[in-house]
């Protein structure tokens, strides 16, 4: 127990020099701020001209996201797909209709890079509502919630819960009676070094993956952090350091075997973490990013409350039994 203490106090050292480096690092995305190249019109200015007739609302995000909530009466015209609907694109312009794009929210550039897209065409009659869909679910509680399936349940989630359900089922079977034959050999697979190591570094690579674009992009981390409305002002900005700098040391340990049994640990008490959040967003319907990866949109739901409970019990799974890499590295 001592050394797991102490590859812990190493953990939380190094995750806090990380987080310090980066705090005074120059911040590319932040040290140069840049007023909105496109005009930006508000939530009622937006709802006014549509239902006047005296605009098109165009959502710039993916199918996917659209399809789980939208504006009513966009029309959804992904700017990665900008190729393939440039023609419809044209034809409102032709119309002479003017536009009104919106993405996720402030911290989306969908329908800024739609728009700049839109002017290469020579076309400037476009403006940006830039609260996007955040603002407007927020602002209109009584907007219906995305429907994803008959149960409720999207496939995402399911997907999670029959992997959580397999897990499951092999502890119990490590948890039958020796007389059977049976535990010997679940203890035997799990014990495997190769089969610890695979799931730690599973672990590892979606913390540095999600670590990447935090530490890229801080300051919009924090402000999907604030979303959350559990931490008090004055400590969002720390934690929206500080959390993807353990994220990082985390994952580089449980890759490198290094204090490894420690760095599941510090895992399952992270995901724990993300677990009550998700459900706090559940329990007061937040419409709300997760804030789990940069450059993902990814609306807090049962699928990633499911996923998060996923490798929840695969830390503390193997870390009850799973072998470490190294002898060393426990």
């Amino acid at each position: 127990m001592a050394a797991e203490l102490r590859g812990i106090f190493w953990i939380l050292a190094l995750a806090t020099l990380v987080a310090l480096a980066r705090w005074t690092a120059p911040h590319p995305l932040e040290s140069t701020p840049e007023a909105p190249t496109s005009q930006t019109v508000t939530l009622q200015e937006t709802e006014a001209r549509v239902a006047a007739g005296e605009a098109v609302l165009i959502d710039a995000r993916d199918e996917k996201a659209y399809l789980a909530g939208h504006i009513p009466g966009s029309i959804n015209l992904p700017v990665d797909e900008f190729e393939n609907t440039i023609d419809l694109l044209l034809g409102y312009a032709d119309e002479l209709q003017p536009l009104i794009l919106y993405c996720n929210g402030p911290h989306c550039d969908m329908a800024e890079r739609l728009g700049q897209l839109i002017q290469t065409l020579g076309y400037e009659g476009f403006t940006i509502y830039a609260g996007g869909w955040e603002e407007y679910s927020k602002v209109r509680q009584k907007a219906p919630l995305p429907k994803t399936s008959s149960t409720g349940l999207s496939w995402e989630a399911g997907i999670w819960l029959a992997l959580l359900s397999l897990l499951g089922g092999i502890w119990l079977v490590g948890r039958l009676k020796p007389g059977l034959g049976v535990q010997p050999r679940a203890k035997a697979l799990v014990g495997r070094r190769l089969v610890s190591y695979f799931w730690g570094g599973l672990v590892a690579v979606v913390f540095l993956y999600a670590a990447w674009g935090k530490l890229w992009d801080p300051g919009a981390f924090t402000e999907l952090t604030g979303k959350y409305e559990l931490l008090p002002e004055i400590l969002l900005k720390p934690f929206g350091y500080a959390l993807p700098a353990l994220e990082a040391v985390v994952g580089l340990c449980l890759l490198a075997g290094l204090w490894w049994r420690p760095a599941l640990l510090v895992s399952a008490l992270l995901y724990g973490m993300f677990i009550g959040a998700i459900s706090w967003a559940l329990w007061w319907e937040l419409r709300i990013d997760c804030g789990c990866f940069s450059g993902r949109t990814s609306e807090v739901g049962m699928a990633l409350l499911l996923r998060d409970l996923f490798f929840l019990v695969v830390c503390l799974f193997f870390y009850r039994w799973g072998s470490p890499p190294s002898p060393s590295s426990s």
